[in-house]
């Protein structure tokens, strides 16, 4: 059986990419990298500054609206949407 020179790129290609997947799913079984250190509420006050007091009034709002209405005035760009 003769193969043309695409096909036998496209067959070397897909072996090379279910390889890396098989072999990708064994490596990364571990974290890249360690945890950060955990780190205390009081402690964290601390680093900024002090706590940053938040007040919501909200009445039939999903979690999501109430993220980006206080995103929104905190400056912080948008929350992707679910």
């Amino acid at each position: 059986m003769s193969l043309s020179n695409s096909w036998r790129r496209s067959l070397a290609t897909m072996m090379a990419m279910a390889a890396a997947a098989a072999l990708g799913a064994t490596l990364t079984a571990q974290p890249q990298h360690a945890p950060p250190p955990r780190v205390s509420a009081d402690a964290a006050s601390e680093e900024l500054g002090g706590p940053t007091l938040v007040t919501v009034h909200a009445k039939d709002a999903s979690p999501l609206d109430i993220m980006r209405q206080v995103t929104k005035e905190a400056g912080m760009g948008r929350v992707a949407s679910t």
